[in-house]
């Protein structure tokens, strides 16, 4: 379980991501820790998905247009740094413009990703202002702004054009994934 907290920090909405391990008690209860990276904070981070083979969390830091990776979540302490990040060429906190300030996207940026989602050995994002989802395989061996191994919503990496088409998006917010089956919530086309 997760859950969001607020707190402004620098004119920029600071959410840790709390967390809390299974446990047998009931009743309310204190997150076991926070994690809230002092050298990297989050911005507005809307989307989580944790991997349970490997326990490694991986974030949608919207407002910083990027994906942070945190390895072993469940041994870092409170505050620490990100292992890996996607959309940005690295995990510093000044690089965080939308597609790394480039007026139009690649296939190794983002611009505002709402949701991530694993399935399987696949990661998918939502990366909503781009009007398109990515997906990134081989999870073991990525590295810093890798480049996304498939693009969903646009003719190729370098395109963010909203469509209604049935190959188009327009914001893609939520998803899913079961069954070779992916499921967008695409807000703007309503569907």
């Amino acid at each position: 379980m997760t859950i969001h907290l607020m707190a402004l920090h620098k004119l920029f909405l600071i959410l840790p991501i709390l967390i809390w391990r299974p446990t047998q008690s009931t009743g309310l209860r204190v997150a076991d820790f926070e994690l809230a990276p002092t050298a990297s904070p989050f911005s507005n981070p809307q989307g989580v998905t944790v991997d349970p083979t490997n326990e490694t969390l991986y974030v949608a830091d919207t407002n910083n247009s990027r994906i942070l990776i945190f390895y072993n979540i469940y041994d870092i302490p409170t505050g620490a740094a990100p292992d890996n990040v996607l959309g940005q060429s690295s995990i510093s906190n000044t690089d965080t413009l939308p597609n790394r300030g480039s007026p139009q996207p690649s296939s190794d940026t983002l611009n505002l990703p709402q949701a991530v989602f694993l399935g399987g050995k696949t990661l998918f994002v939502a990366d909503t202002a781009n009007n398109r989802v990515l997906l990134w395989e081989n999870l073991a061996a990525l590295s810093a702004g890798e480049v996304a191994a498939k693009i969903i919503g646009q003719t190729s990496g370098a395109t963010a054009l909203p469509g209604s088409a049935a190959g188009n998006l327009h914001s893609p917010v939520g998803l899913f994934f079961r069954a070779n089956s992916l499921w967008v919530a695409d807000q703007q086309n309503s569907r």
